[in-house]
């Protein structure tokens, strides 16, 4: 597999190996000229190693290669399934799964990013594919994770998503009740799931896997398992953990 670059103002930046060469990603803009925006703002045109451990994820559990991303009609498990990126920055992981088939949507609270590395990032992907093959629209919102539920559940998006993904989103304890509290809004009942990516803790500001576990089994709504590790003895322990609704619910949905 070849790396991923980043196009950037300045000289192409190495980013963290993905198994599937095909992704391509624009950074229009460098953090220098990220001076102007506060500190969160920053935090969104970062590609964070979760965003790469998704992509690697989903390669794996679906069998994903770069052919099928090439197909006209992929045919793969993802063909047809509805997803959402949460937080999407860069938006690699709903970018795959877009190639792969799917219809994607994607939020991040900033409109600055999905204008401005979002949109282009899809746009640059889509144009690796040959003259004429089809993929489904893209769709775009930016805002708050409450409001953004609420907005979608509105708009009869409202338990819509097969698959929700989300990379390094769960940072603060704060923050994850505002995530969790879309994801039961647009999560799809019975069989939707939700992948996580985060590290295991987030020193000083609060966050953790652990936590995000917690607030799951308080709430009672969602079960959650590990499903991917990474502990590579050189950056922060890693993991994806799978949402999913309890089996217990499901005839009520026959």
């Amino acid at each position: 597999p070849q790396p991923i670059y980043s196009s950037c103002m300045q000289a192409p930046q190495l980013l963290p190996e993905c198994s599937c060469c095909l992704l391509v990603m624009i950074s229009p803009l460098n953090q220098q000229s990220l001076g102007m925006f506060a500190a969160y703002l920053v935090g969104g045109f970062k590609l964070w190693e979760g965003a790469v451990d998704l992509c690697n994820y989903l390669i794996q559990e679906y069998q994903i290669t770069p052919d099928m991303l090439q197909q006209r009609y992929p045919s793969g498990r993802l063909q047809g399934k509805k997803v959402l990126e949460l937080g999407c920055g860069h938006g690699l992981p709903g970018v795959l799964c877009l190639l792969a088939g799917a219809t994607v949507h994607f939020q991040d609270f900033n409109k600055q990013v999905i204008t401005s590395l979002t949109i282009p990032n899809v746009q640059a992907n889509l144009q690796q594919l040959q003259p004429g093959t089809p993929r489904e629209r893209a769709r775009y919102f930016a805002g708050d994770w409450e409001a953004t539920g609420s907005m979608l559940a509105m708009h009869g998006l409202g338990g819509y998503y097969d698959i929700i993904l989300t990379a390094e989103t769960i940072y603060n304890q704060e923050g994850q009740e505002r995530l969790l509290s879309c994801i039961k809004q647009v999560l799809q009942p019975p069989h939707g799931i939700v992948l996580v990516a985060a590290k295991s803790f987030y020193f000083g500001v609060g966050g953790s896997t652990a936590s995000f576990a917690e607030l799951l089994k308080a709430d009672g709504i969602l079960e959650c398992k590990q499903v991917w590790k990474v502990e590579d003895g050189v950056s922060n322990k890693r993991e994806i953990l799978k949402l999913n609704f309890p089996e217990a619910i499901t005839p009520y949905f026959l």
